[in-house]
C-alpha cells in the first residue's frame, strides 16, 4: 500500500493502535534512511474475518485527513 507522502509512519501506527492493532514502524538502514515502513505480522491462526477487519482498518486509516497527520495532530511517541 502506498501511503500519503509526507506523513510519518508513527502517526499511522498510532491510528492503527487505537483500533487494536500492533503495527510497528521502522526506519530502514542508512543507505535508505528516508524510507519508513510498517510491519504487519499475520499469525497462522488469523481467520478471514480478522483479515477483512485489518484491511478495512488500513483503508480507513489511510483515508484519515493527511493534513491532520502532517500537522502533528496524531502524536508520535
Amino acid at each position: 500500500i502506498t501511503w500519503v507522502t509526507g506523513v510519518q509512519t508513527c502517526a499511522l501506527r498510532s491510528l492503527l493502535r487505537a483500533k487494536g492493532w500492533i503495527v510497528p514502524n521502522y526506519a530502514l538502514p542508512p543507505t535508505v534512511e528516508t524510507v519508513e515502513i510498517l510491519r504487519v505480522v499475520v499469525r497462522e491462526q488469523m481467520n478471514e474475518d480478522l483479515v477483512e477487519r485489518l484491511v478495512t482498518d488500513l483503508i480507513e486509516v489511510r483515508s484519515f485527513p493527511s493534513s491532520s497527520l502532517r500537522r502533528g495532530l496524531i502524536g508520535c511517541r
